[in-house]
């Protein structure tokens, strides 16, 4: 948290919120800005940041898996290098470049990258899995 509040010690105060669990994210992720992801480590896939992306709310993660998977550069939002590397340079850089209006994703051109985490291709994912199991469980 300390490194955290210190990368975004450069924005104007009230600009970043801290909010917990919601049980409502399509009336909540329409209103913000950007939604910063965690430690690339602390994510196993990030559902909040496909939750974001599907809502049109763009991120900001760092360039690593699993993020590099679920965020398309550009379009859903910005990958960053780690600030552990770079000591928050690339962080800083981004962050300029989108108070000054520089980069802005382009979520409508974004479809197809959004496509591969809808219900109907999880689905299709699951089909091969759930044949071997049922190929498994019979009694005969």
């Amino acid at each position: 948290m300390r490194d955290l509040d210190r990368a975004l010690a450069a924005l104007p105060p009230g600009q970043v919120r801290f909010w917990g669990q919601q049980g409502n994210v399509a009336a909540i992720y329409p209103q913000l800005d950007y939604l910063l992801s965690g430690l690339p480590e602390k994510e196993a896939l990030g559902l909040n940041i496909i939750e974001a992306q599907a809502c049109g709310t763009p991120v900001i993660a760092v360039h690593a898996p699993p993020f590099t998977e679920t965020v398309s550069n550009g379009l859903t939002g910005f990958l960053y290098r780690d600030p552990r590397e770079d000591g928050g340079a690339d962080f800083g850089r981004l962050l300029d470049e989108l108070l000054a209006g520089r980069a802005r994703p382009k979520p409508e051109l974004a479809d197809t990258h959004l496509a591969q985490f809808s219900f109907e291709a999880f689905v299709e994912r699951l089909r091969p899995v759930v044949a071997d199991a049922t190929a498994y469980t019979s009694c005969e």
